[in-house]
């Protein structure tokens, strides 16, 4: 590991524990710290808020032009959140008028009540679930609040089958761009997983939220195992795209420390069919954001064996790739059969799921698109 990735993540670890301050002052000591390699690096991870935190209890040990390259960034974020925020309580409590319960997901909720300051958490869009079937009330409502209806909504309406994909984007223009992410589950993605879908028992899930605020506007939570959970496969459906997915989990695990109840989350991923998934976010988290004092809570996951060896070994090398989470989520799949159908459906997906993934409406699809999907997949 590279001098300067060493010191991003004792940075990321000053904001849990300021026992990491002794390392950081060590590395600064040393030879000249590339400075603008940690700033796109923290930019591109999405963790530089939490960075410039940390840069803040280094007095004297930083260049002024680097401190004042991520106050700006900071600063820029807060604003943005703050516009963000505004616009996820007007979605919330439009809602609440018309008695769609609401469960606040990720950014918003994980700002507010997880990092306990909006300005430390990158958000680019607005996640909210609700049950499905209050779906096309709530499109009404955000046609009211100037959004967009998706070209695949009707399709999305209609279908009753069990999809992987379970959300609608919704865009506003005006006064600012907002993004709004509508889910009714909490798998979301274009891999074939209709079997995660339907083990996931979402009646359960929303029976045990718990009530939250947004800003001033009541809202539910999903409960912290299920959050914990949640954040887990979200991040590995992703590939760990970026460390802020890695210290979503992280911040988890401290705000809410010794209330989490690991028989239970031990419980609902093996309900889930996820352990493998769940122990290898947690492992990767305790690598690559130092969180030495994990394994012990989540070890016990996995049974002794081949799957808890190679997820170790992956998560220990600090390894975040599409193909490797990819192959995880085809040995999830029981029996030759429903592997032969995982494979063939990665590549050839419904129009509807293509269409998503494109921005297109179904209709548009044509052969040419799963032409391009083949080379892209199969591009090294």
């Amino acid at each position: 590991m590279r001098r300067e990735d060493e010191l991003l993540t004792c940075l990321l670890g000053l904001n849990a524990r300021a026992a990491y301050l002794k390392q950081v002052e060590q590395i600064l000591s040393g030879s000249s710290v590339d400075w603008q390699y940690i700033l796109n690096k923290s930019y591109r991870e999405k963790v530089y808020p939490l960075i410039y935190r940390g840069l803040k209890n280094l007095n004297g040990l930083v260049p002024l032009s680097v401190r004042e390259e991520f106050k700006r960034k900071y600063y820029a974020n807060s604003l943005s959140n703050t516009l963000v925020f505004e616009e996820a309580e007007k979605i919330i409590a439009k809602f609440s008028e018309k008695n769609i319960k609401t469960i606040a997901i990720k950014g918003v909720f994980l700002a507010e009540h997880v990092y306990k300051n909006i300005a430390l958490r990158p958000m680019s869009d607005i996640d909210l679930l609700i049950a499905k079937d209050n779906l096309k009330e709530a499109n009404l409502l955000l046609n009211s609040l100037g959004y967009i209806t998706p070209d695949s909504y009707f399709d999305f309406l209609k279908n009753s089958r069990i999809l992987p994909l379970n959300t609608l984007m919704y865009k506003k223009e005006r006064p600012f761009k907002y993004c709004l992410h509508l889910h009714w589950h909490l798998v979301n993605t274009t891999w074939p997983l209709e079997d995660l879908v339907s083990r996931i028992d979402m009646f359960s899930v929303w029976s045990k939220v718990q009530s939250t605020k947004i800003g001033g506007v009541d809202a539910l939570a999903l409960c912290p195992e299920h959050l914990l959970i949640y954040l887990c496969l979200h991040a590995f459906i992703h590939s760990f795209d970026n460390l802020m997915r890695l210290s979503d989990i992280a911040m988890v695990l401290s705000s809410y420390a010794e209330n989490l109840d690991w028989q239970r989350i031990d419980y609902f991923s093996r309900e889930w069919g996820i352990s493998g998934i769940v122990y290898f976010s947690l492992a990767l988290t305790e690598e690559l954001l130092g969180l030495k004092s994990l394994n012990s809570k989540y070890t016990g996951m996995l049974k002794p064996g081949f799957q808890k060896f190679i997820y170790s070994y992956l998560a220990k090398r600090g390894l975040r790739s599409y193909r490797m989470c990819w192959l995880a989520f085809l040995f999830l799949q029981k029996g030759f059969s429903p592997k032969l159908r995982f494979v063939k459906r990665s590549f050839l997906p419904s129009s509807l799921i293509l269409a998503h993934n494109l921005g297109l409406p179904p209709s548009r699809i044509r052969p040419t698109h799963y032409l391009h999907r083949l080379k892209n997949l199969l591009t090294p």
